[in-house]
């Protein structure tokens, strides 16, 4: 009898201990944990990995960034970069935070904007072979883009163009009128032109009636 409430008392024990004391983390689930104590993770300055099939699929390092699919989080430029992919990244939905007013374009349709002239925009196309303001194909390989910035610069093409084509349809308008008011002018003078040919005309049999 004592044998067997003493097993009886070790199994309950055991039960309690395991419920409020976790060892380790269990595939189906976790209770009674704190992040002082318990965690996934390192206690000493290695990075973290995780693997698939025995390679590996992710790694955070000692700074907090997280690579997938990279292991080597060294580039220019990008100290304060915290997700690193490599292959091809799909989402439904990405939102941008743009720091200031300031960061996005529509800085152009302010008056004090200098708008350059079709002429210099052509120039610079000529000489370097893309758009002012809009970094080479080289540049591009070179440094990457950054998502935010290119969309702003974009945009501000965007506007510019905006405003050429308002500028243009002004100009259509104005030579639309003064083609109307030429055209007025013109059937003025064509009927000037009839009534004088037919005072002519009319001179004219006047005279040989005369004679």
């Amino acid at each position: 009898m004592n044998k067997y409430c003493f097993l009886i008392g070790i199994t309950l024990f055991q039960c309690i201990y395991a419920q409020t004391t976790p060892k380790y983390w269990s595939v189906r689930g976790n209770a009674g944990t704190s992040p002082d104590t318990h965690f996934l993770g390192t206690t000493d300055s290695q990075n973290l990995l995780f693997k698939t099939n025995n390679l590996e699929a992710i790694q955070l390092n000692l700074d907090g960034k997280i690579g997938l699919g990279v292991s080597n989080f060294s580039c220019t430029n990008c100290s304060g970069f915290r997700l690193f992919v490599k292959g091809f990244l799909k989402a439904e939905k990405i939102k941008l935070d743009i720091a200031s007013e300031n960061g996005w374009a529509d800085y152009v349709f302010k008056s004090d904007y200098q708008l350059p002239g079709l002429e210099e925009v052509e120039q610079h196309i000529q000489k370097k072979g893309h758009l002012p303001n809009i970094p080479s194909a080289e540049e591009v390989v070179n440094n990457g883009i950054e998502l935010g910035e290119m969309k702003a610069k974009l945009l501000a093409k965007i506007e510019e163009l905006t405003l050429y084509t308002i500028e243009l349809n002004k100009r259509n308008q104005n030579l639309t009128r003064q083609s109307s008011d030429l055209d007025h002018q013109i059937n003025n003078q064509n009927e000037i032109i009839d009534k004088l040919q037919k005072r002519i005309e009319n001179l004219e049999l006047n005279h040989r009636k005369t004679f």
